[in-house]
């Protein structure tokens, strides 16, 4: 695409029929009723116009967003979010334009600053935090990447992808091409972070909507890289939706190319999405060195050292893993740029921590880190309600509060505590009133302690029970399930055998190696159960 820079190179001035400082906020949208209301409702009242673009609705999007007063163009799909992208552009009449998705929310101290960043004369971009809430294996949680989205109205800035569209790249260009000699009193390609955050609510849609959403991506993307094999941000993000299809063996061979051609220009989410994927597939010397091989690079992404401490349990090094989770409690701060679970520095870390102390038999510590989960997610008396067999808290049992709790009368029941001890950590440690931990005690069930969950915060839960002895499994299992209560015995055996000599590195291998072959049997067997 030839960059249209105007006469000796200078960027055209900003486009736009509505003022300086007018702010256009542009949307694609198809079949987004039920949430382009809320997006608009949290932005209309801080721009000065809206864009909408339909590629196809068959719902009352387009009537939303002329209830807004919207600008709205109708048009074909084309398999081509840049291109929609752009048509918005092409319609934007201010001085700035704010790109969002119909199922985004503006919070109000972002709205409210707004206009405050189109007053900045030295910059052409702003980029956002984009926090997704997501429920991950029963917990709420909050996953966080950066995204350049207010940008000024030149046209020479232009979304490029099919998918996983980027506006970034032209700014970058136009700035390379500018003349430095130019009358302008705006620097060119200044792009500054605005530490402010836009709430995006796509992933809190049910499973079969996120998958569909995912093998969209998927196709589109290799359309991208069937045209050109090269481009391996695409191929980054190819692997990326391949994973969350529950396919990590495809997804790490696309990950292992992304890297290969990045190098060292690798983005921080490679090393983690990677890391995660090699976990999830067992290869766990493999995970921990590219662990490591990011760490080296960023030495301050608490995700990567997160990861490491998964690996660490899955493997059964518990001292490892403890202190793997010890060291991310020490952040205080994710850089923006790096993509991030936002719990992994606090109620995650703080989870795992108590896991693993329990799992060690330290069961006041355990309870003291538990403590500091409940702190971290805001802890509060949940709604009880006797019978569910856990704690539930605004109607849903599985919200970090209810969890806690329950985690903790499971630890001390399983202890041995009697209810009176457990009612005293219930309202010192927690703060529950004397009514509210009967509540909860009469709540929660002996199955949510260690012996049901056993196992930190995102970690797949791999164990399953040793046999006694080979033939008896077989003729009771299948055979690959077999092989991975086999090997379950054979990685506790060396775990026992280690911990007598713990600088035995060839035995540390062997049990690496027992856990990869456990772990790579019990997915396997799952696959196939599904089939």
């Amino acid at each position: 695409m030839t960059m249209d820079l105007g006469p000796s190179g200078r960027k055209p001035e900003p486009g736009g029929t509505l003022g300086a400082g007018a702010i256009t906020v542009c949307l694609i949208t198809r079949d987004e009723e039920d949430s382009l209301g809320r997006c608009l409702t949290s932005i209309a009242a801080h721009v000065d116009e809206i864009v909408v673009v339909d590629t196809g609705s068959s719902d009352r999007t387009v009537d939303v967003a002329r209830g807004f007063g919207a600008r709205v163009s109708q048009i074909v799909w084309e398999s081509d979010f840049s291109r929609a992208r752009n048509t918005s552009l092409d319609l934007a009449g201010g001085e700035w334009v704010l790109v969002l998705d119909a199922d985004e929310e503006v919070p109000p101290e972002t709205a409210e600053r707004l206009r405050a960043l189109a007053g900045e004369n030295s910059v052409e971009g702003w980029t956002f935090t984009i926090r997704s809430p997501v429920v991950i294996g029963g917990e709420r949680l909050t996953s966080r990447n950066l995204n350049l989205r207010m940008f000024r109205n030149r046209s020479c800035y232009r979304f490029e992808g099919r998918v996983h569209e980027q506006v970034r790249p032209s700014l970058l260009r136009a700035d390379a091409g500018a003349d430095a000699s130019a009358n302008t009193s705006v620097p060119d390609g200044a792009i500054r972070y605005s530490g402010l955050s836009i709430l995006h609510h796509g992933y809190r849609r049910d499973e079969g909507g996120v998958a569909t959403k995912s093998r969209r991506n998927a196709d589109l993307l290799g359309l991208v890289l069937a045209e050109n094999p090269g481009d391996h941000f695409s191929r980054f993000n190819l692997a990326t939706s391949l994973m969350n299809l529950g396919q990590p063996a495809e997804a790490a061979a696309h990950f292992r190319q992304a890297l290969s051609g990045m190098g060292d220009q690798a983005l921080p989410g490679l090393y983690r999405n990677y890391s995660l994927c090699l976990q999830a597939l067992g290869e766990y010397d493999q995970a921990v060195d590219l662990c490591d091989a990011g760490l080296s690079i960023y030495p301050d992404y608490p995700d990567l050292y997160f990861i490491k401490g998964q690996v660490c349990w899955e493997l059964g090094f518990l001292a490892e893993a403890e202190a793997f989770f010890q060291k991310c409690t020490h952040f205080r701060r994710v850089p923006p740029e790096y993509t991030t679970m936002e719990e992994v520095i606090t109620s995650m870390a703080w989870e795992n921590l108590a896991e693993v102390r329990a799992r060690q038999g330290r069961l006041e510590e355990a309870l003291q880190a538990l403590g500091r989960t409940w702190d971290a997610v805001g802890g509060s008396a949940p709604e009880v309600v006797p019978g569910t067999g856990g704690a539930r808290e605004g109607g849903d049992r599985r919200m970090p509060g209810g969890r806690v709790l329950a985690r903790a009368c499971g630890f001390m029941r399983a202890t041995g505590s009697d209810e009176a001890t457990m009612r005293r950590c219930l309202r010192d440690l927690f703060g529950l009133g004397e009514a509210e931990a009967g509540a909860v005690l009469a709540a929660v069930s002996v199955g949510d302690g260690p012996a049901a969950a056993g196992r930190p915060a995102g970690v797949a839960d791999r164990r399953g029970e040793a046999p006694a002895e080979a033939s008896a499994l077989v003729r009771a299992a299948a055979p690959v399930e077999a092989l991975a209560r086999l090997a379950t015995r054979c990685q506790e055996l060396g775990l026992r055998l280690l911990s007598l000599e713990p600088e035995n590195t060839e035995l540390r291998r062997l049990v690496f190696a027992t856990a990869t072959l456990r772990a790579k049997a019990t997915n396997l067997a799952t696959r196939r159960r599904a089939e």
